[in-house]
């Protein structure tokens, strides 16, 4: 048996705003012909950038009631449309009216001053396999811009200064709308400008998630977990994975067992019993499982895992999807999880492919390393070869990357000495060790009180 560390864990939470789209209709228009089906240069050259994951869970996070398949997709033709929205609005810049793209539609909204152009638009989307309608409109775009940015800089011969923070561009209604308390007691702008009501300035707050010990909501993998009472952040661990009962009546944050040990709790009316992320608690430490000879005690004796359940119990995180994990290239966006194992057959056909680890240091060295095999020395857990986990790893989540896809695999426990501590432990030698979610599963189906429970996938 190889000489092992455990790490101790604490709670974390995570943000991602999730945002709302509303569908722009244009009305009254003229629809371009679908796209043809298949391949598109311009599709795959979005596809191949390494942003585009990225691209695909700024689509999803815009509208989630969309396909996985449909929202890559309509990412994929993102480079169709910019081009075509590039060349019509430079090679007809005295009919261009402005445009926009509805997602839920998969529609790039085209409007023209003459209905001459309008066709011609039609025609041009229909070539370049772009789903458009196309609108009649009164003014151009550089008409309402050029209005718009004499408004801005308070250089309006008519509104003045006092308009500059009041005026925005409303491309489908082809006009610049300045806002004020009572629309109907001012006087008729006439041309491009029109009165709107004024709303209410949106709450506004600095970037929500700047790092993986400071995050918002939407709870993610990858992210510090502590206890309420540990300001210190010495007694650390990684956030794994949430999942949910099969009823939906409660969710759960995902973390290696041995962070808790013994400490399992019904509540948080006592701070040290409380897991939390930044200043946002999420609950108490429910249930614990680790192997038999595990230098920590845990609530459960069981082979093969260690995992812990924490209970969210805050309105906070559960106001926010689940199934998302840390994104280290922007923090403040989360990727999806996309799929998890379930059988051991899974896990055994992926021995030799490479796995990641997303946790607390997995900005540091070496995150990714092959599956040596599915069941090896300490305690027969899946064996990753070349990855050295830190000090706080501990409850991260294994994944494997591949086609565009990321599928859960398991949650870390363990790994190989020596072991400096902080993220200098991150070596692209040693191994680590985790427990896989075909046997996690087994373990929540075999305890009644733990109900049917899967990770959370998006």
């Amino acid at each position: 048996m190889r000489t092992i560390w455990h790490r101790t864990a604490a709670v974390a939470t995570s943000m991602v705003a999730v945002l709302a789209t509303s569908v722009l209709s244009g009305a009254g228009g003229a629809d371009a012909a679908p796209p043809e089906k298949g391949s598109h240069p311009l599709d795959a050259a979005t596809m191949a950038m390494p942003e585009f994951e990225d691209l695909v869970q700024g689509y999803r996070a815009a509208n989630p009631t969309i396909t996985v398949a449909e929202i890559r997709q309509r990412a994929a033709g993102q480079g169709r449309r910019t081009e075509l929205v590039e060349r019509l609005s430079s090679e007809h810049a005295d009919t261009f009216g402005g445009t926009w793209y509805d997602l839920a539609t998969d529609t790039q909204h085209l409007q023209a001053t003459t209905a001459q152009a309008a066709t011609e638009y039609a025609t041009a989307a229909a070539a370049a396999g772009v789903r458009a309608n196309t609108q009649v409109v009164r003014h151009t775009l550089g008409r309402l811009v050029e209005e718009f940015t004499a408004i801005r800089y308070g250089r309006h011969p008519k509104l003045g200064p006092q308009a500059a923070t009041d005026a925005r561009l409303d491309v489908p209604g082809n006009a610049v709308v300045v806002e004020v308390d009572d629309p109907g007691s001012m006087p008729v702008p006439g041309g491009v400008v029109r009165y709107g009501q004024r709303r209410a300035a949106p709450a506004a707050e600095p970037t929500a998630c700047i790092d993986r010990w400071n995050c918002g909501g939407p709870i993610r993998a990858g992210i510090n977990l502590r206890h309420r009472s540990d300001a210190s952040d010495v007694n650390v661990c990684s956030l794994g994975a949430t999942a949910t009962s099969a009823d939906g009546t409660s969710r759960w944050v995902i973390t290696a067992g041995h962070c808790a040990g013994t400490a399992v709790h019904t509540s948080c009316s006592v701070a040290s019993q409380c897991w939390r992320h930044g200043e946002q608690d999420i609950g108490p430490m429910r249930e614990t499982a680790c192997p038999q000879d595990f230098p920590v005690a845990c609530q459960h004796d069981y082979p093969f895992i260690d995992v812990g359940r924490i209970r969210i119990d805050s309105t906070y995180w559960k106001s926010f999807s689940q199934g998302w994990m840390f994104n280290g290239i922007d923090p403040t966006t989360a990727v999806e999880i996309d799929g998890a194992i379930t059988t051991f057959t899974q896990l055994s056909n992926m021995v030799g492919q490479s796995l990641c680890m997303n946790a607390m240091w997995s900005n540091e060295g070496a995150n990714c390393g092959p599956l040596f095999s599915a069941a090896s020395g300490t305690f027969a857990m899946p064996e990753v070869w070349s990855v050295r986990a830190c000090r706080g790893d501990s409850g991260g989540l294994w994944y494997r990357p591949s086609g565009g896809i990321r599928t859960a695999v398991g949650i870390q426990s363990s790994a190989t000495l020596p072991y400096p501590g902080g993220p200098d432990c991150r070596r692209a030698t040693g191994s680590s060790w985790f427990g896989a979610f075909p046997d996690i599963n087994a373990f929540w189906d075999a305890y009644a009180g733990a109900g049917v429970l899967r990770i959370d996938t998006r």
